[in-house]
């Protein structure tokens, strides 16, 4: 068996090893362009062609599986009721002036003041550019 066989079949196992040890979603994706160098080694491409392939079968899947994953946890958080179906208006007033904002929740924002220990708002100084001469 040539080396660069061997090779690719090694870099498979560990990588398959590894992704079966975290259960992360780590190392999957270089596990697939490793099958997929084997595959191009196996219909005669040259070592830089099975590089490409690696490395373009490994990015291809990494970005359709994190899409994919995404998708799921917002589907998953829509369903369960945690992820707001439409954005929030936020109506500020400091004495006479009023400012409304574009807003999301965010469930997993754990900012807080460092003296009071409420909960903040963080939002960009564009959208308070009146309040802030």
């Amino acid at each position: 068996m040539d080396r660069l066989l061997i090779l690719w079949i090694a870099a498979a196992v560990v990588f398959a090893v590894i992704e079966a040890a975290t259960a992360q979603i780590l190392t999957l994706w270089f596990c697939i362009g490793s099958i997929g160098a084997i595959i191009a080694y196996a219909l005669g491409a040259s070592l830089t062609v099975q590089i490409i392939v690696f490395v373009a079968i490994s990015l291809l899947t990494l970005l359709i599986g994190t899409t994919l994953a995404a998708g799921v946890s917002v589907w998953r958080a829509r369903r369960a009721g945690t992820l707001p179906h439409r954005a929030y208006r936020l109506h500020l007033r400091l004495g006479t002036q009023d400012l409304l904002l574009p807003a999301l929740a965010d469930t997993g924002n754990t900012l807080r003041d460092g003296f009071s220990g409420r909960p903040v708002i963080v939002c960009g100084t564009e959208h308070l550019a009146g309040w802030l001469r």
